[in-house]
């Protein structure tokens, strides 16, 4: 597909301006099969605000200047920070940035009770989306941070 023949022209020329060697190796299937498994996998926390919803949001909330837990599947606006490398993220892992005012916080279920932490920790104005779950163990922390 043309999306593919792009990214592998995007990566050709990443190497040529770094001085990267890249060597592609085939593997027959019965050999590589944790990689094929882990590739078929879903990920249950790559999920999103319908687009509608954040339009909404971003109509009374916003504008957001950034989306701190997204993917290049998910994100909602640019940039974004994914949990892993991907090529269209601005960068990786959102707990080792400094949130700006107005950030974007849609975090996985799996790490709701980190975020808010780390927002409260750091003083963050941020929009911070979670589900109504007054059981959730981060529900007292998030009513405190109010």
């Amino acid at each position: 597909s043309d999306e593919i023949q792009s990214a592998c022209f995007q990566i050709f020329w990443f190497c040529i301006e770094h001085n990267i060697k890249l060597v592609s190796t085939w593997i027959p299937r019965e050999l590589n099969v944790l990689a094929d498994e882990l590739s078929k996998r879903d990920d249950p926390c790559d999920w999103q605000l319908h687009p509608a919803v954040f339009a909404d949001l971003s109509q009374e909330w916003g504008p957001f200047t950034v989306d701190l837990f997204a993917s290049d599947h998910n994100f909602q606006m640019r940039p974004y920070y994914t949990f892993f490398h991907s090529p269209g993220s601005h960068g990786v892992n959102a707990f080792s940035l400094q949130w700006p005012r107005g950030a974007w916080c849609n975090p996985p279920f799996a790490v709701i009770s980190r975020a808010i932490a780390y927002a409260a920790l750091h003083r963050a104005m941020v929009t911070l989306i979670t589900p109504l779950w007054p059981g959730a163990v981060w529900w007292p922390s998030l009513i405190e941070n109010e």
